[in-house]
């Protein structure tokens, strides 16, 4: 009997870590510009969402597909998915190769500053200590991302929470940064 309740005791602890850790990656880098939780997310949204590429459509039009799909830890396909993993299938249906892990993904492209958001943009979130969570920018002060609790979802940057754990936005399409 007195098994049976620590076992009951562990189980909840063991979910409660589970949702601590998210989408923590492994390996972690951190910027040393940014790479910080700036505790807010800035309430500018004007980005120019109403002249879209074709490869802004794609990435869109991928990751609305995903919509729905339940998180798993280092999941990487419609069947489960941690939230790396989501943006570097999107990015990937879109011929745009993209590091495997938040942390990795936080080093490459541009940084962006709110008043130039745009469809298409990572959006990335310290909940640990480091870069542990990302999302992509779909516009309206929206992020589609991987939820731990709640899988793949569109939410809007205003939630607390994501608020709470925002860092910055990074742009790593081609043909927005410039390259």
């Amino acid at each position: 009997m007195l098994h049976t309740a620590r076992l009951y005791l562990h189980i909840p602890l063991a979910l409660l870590i589970l949702t601590l850790v998210g989408c923590q990656s492994s390996v972690r880098f951190t910027s040393s510009t940014s790479g910080k939780s700036t505790g807010s997310v800035p309430q500018t949204y004007t980005s120019s969402e109403q002249s879209l590429t074709p490869l802004q459509r794609r990435i869109i039009t991928s990751a609305e597909k995903f919509l729905g799909v339940p998180y798993c830890y280092g999941g990487t396909s419609t069947k489960c998915t941690d939230c790396s993993g989501f943006v570097q299938q999107v990015f990937a249906g879109s011929g745009v190769g993209v590091p495997r892990t938040a942390a990795e993904q936080y080093t490459v492209g541009k940084e962006v500053e709110p008043e130039e958001w745009n469809i298409g943009d990572l959006v990335f979130f310290d909940f640990s200590g480091g870069i542990s969570h990302v999302g992509i920018y779909v516009g309206g002060g929206n992020i589609i991302h991987a939820s731990t609790s709640k899988g793949v979802i569109r939410q809007p940057l205003s939630d607390d929470y994501l608020s709470s754990g925002f860092v910055g936005i990074r742009r790593i399409l081609p043909a927005l940064t410039g390259r």
